[in-house]
């Protein structure tokens, strides 16, 4: 009876994402935004010129009194977390200090990266960091020269020794530990060991479209995944080699170039944002037995208006022609480990680590997130979001838990920015999973989850 219930639900929920977003996007036309803008926008009245004014002069003063330089202050903490603390002429890598995940435990270590105090034309970088579950050290190097700033054009060489998710997919844009959109790798269970040395190129085509162009041999080695069977009986073979050449795209328009002193940065949000990519593995180059090709797909735009507040939709795709081996299929992204867990975007809440392995796949993530229209108070303003993520698979025989070709369902609702401080933000969620992969008792389809966002 749920089943029927929970499929009428979804229907009307996607109904009304499909209505909203059409809606938005026809609309709203892209427009330049300014701090008038954002002042109003997130004011929970409209504020007269006045007032706007009255405003800006009591910021500028607090920042005057205290001797603040905000732009200063803001360049910094950026540059801090994505290029790491300047100490003469290194930088110390913050995200290398410290990581964690499932399979692998915690992660403890260095990375260092030279800066232009040295050099404007190269940069060496390396890492040493240990793996506390698997009792594993990881290290890598590499040297990239800048060949021309005004394109951000790099030619990049390296040679690495680390984990892998195993069966992984995305296009990772960072690796700082605390920005939400990476706690999904939290979640990792199955992870290669891989040794690959590598060579990697990358330019900006125009403003819009940034190209990569990578060739690397890399020897995978399973080292945690004891589910990597045939059948349930034989186990798969433990390493293998591979000799990839990929070519990517990254096409975002609403972003805004900068070539300063502290070199080329790119400034504001992608919105909306492609990822292409097409690797072709090269049987018989550096002795590879393998002969596929794998191409991925992912999509992020998102559209906010006054009267409706912000929808999101975020779509995946992924297939493989040919014969890969298992560490090279695609496992979709599930963080559903507890009952009470962390929300991770662009995964599935419901779904266990490592529970769909796939040659195929697409995935679907929609939300609409009200913002203050239907819940707001004096001092306390929560964030009302409903979510609705769908996938298809088309599964392999390579492994006993893989997918077949039906729809995967899930639903949810979060109550966001319960609890706000500084630049930490709290908020709770409950999932439910229904469909043809939903469990037999109502109460194991539900998960709750914890959100947490850090503004940085």
């Amino acid at each position: 009876m749920h089943y029927e219930l929970f499929q009428t639900m979804n229907k009307l929920i996607l109904t009304l994402f499909f209505l909203i977003f059409n809606f938005c996007l026809i609309g709203q036309n892209n427009v330049s935004v300014t701090s008038n803008d954002t002042i109003i926008s997130y004011s929970y009245q409209k504020l007269s010129d006045e007032q706007l004014d009255s405003t800006y002069k009591i910021i500028d003063s607090i920042y005057s009194v205290n001797n603040i330089n905000l732009d200063q202050l803001t360049s910094y903490l950026s540059s801090m977390f994505i290029k790491g603390i300047p100490i003469g002429f290194i930088n110390l890598k913050i995200d290398n200090i410290a990581g964690y995940n499932i399979g692998n435990g915690l992660m403890f270590g260095m990375g260092l990266e030279t800066n232009d105090r040295l050099s404007k034309i190269f940069s060496i970088e390396c890492f040493g960091n240990y793996w506390t579950k698997a009792k594993e050290f990881n290290y890598a190097t590499d040297l990239t020269f800048k060949i021309l700033r005004s394109k951000d054009m790099k030619l990049k060489f390296g040679l690495y020794h680390k984990f892998e998710r195993f069966g992984n997919y995305g296009f990772k844009e960072n690796e700082i530990l605390l920005n939400h959109e990476n706690f999904k790798y939290f979640y990792t269970k199955s992870t290669s060991l891989n040794d690959y040395i590598y060579v990697n190129y990358s330019t900006y085509l125009n403003k819009n479209v940034k190209a990569f162009a990578r060739f690397e041999v890399s020897d995978k080695t399973t080292v945690n995944g004891q589910w990597s069977t045939v059948n349930g009986q034989q186990p798969i073979v433990n390493s293998h080699r591979l000799s990839t050449l990929e070519f990517k795209l990254r096409i975002a328009f609403g972003e805004k170039f900068v070539n300063s002193k502290d070199g080329f940065k790119v400034e504001g949000d992608a919105n909306p944002m492609i990822w292409l990519s097409y690797k072709k593995n090269l049987k018989n180059v550096f002795r590879s037995p393998y002969d596929f090709d794998k191409f991925e797909f992912l999509f992020r735009g998102k559209k906010y208006t006054r009267c409706l507040g912000e929808t999101s939709l975020a779509a995946q795709y992924g297939y493989i022609n040919g014969f890969a081996p298992a560490t090279e299929l695609f496992n979709i992204y599930g963080t559903g480990e507890n009952k009470f867990d962390i929300y991770c975007m662009e995964s599935f809440s419901t779904m266990s680590p490592d529970e769909f392995f796939c040659n195929e796949f697409a995935a679907l993530y929609l939300s609409h997130n009200f913002k203050n229209l239907l819940i707001d108070f004096k001092k306390f303003h929560p964030e009302l979001i409903i979510l609705t993520n769908i996938a298809w698979f088309d599964g392999t025989q390579q492994l006993s838990n893989s997918a077949t070709q039906q729809l995967y369902y899930e639903s949810g609702l979060i109550v966001d920015n319960i609890l706000n401080i500084g630049i930490i933000k709290f908020g709770l969620g409950a999932f439910y999973r229904y469909g043809p992969y939903s469990y037999d008792k109502t109460w194991d389809n539900f998960v709750f989850k914890i959100c947490i966002e850090f503004d940085i």
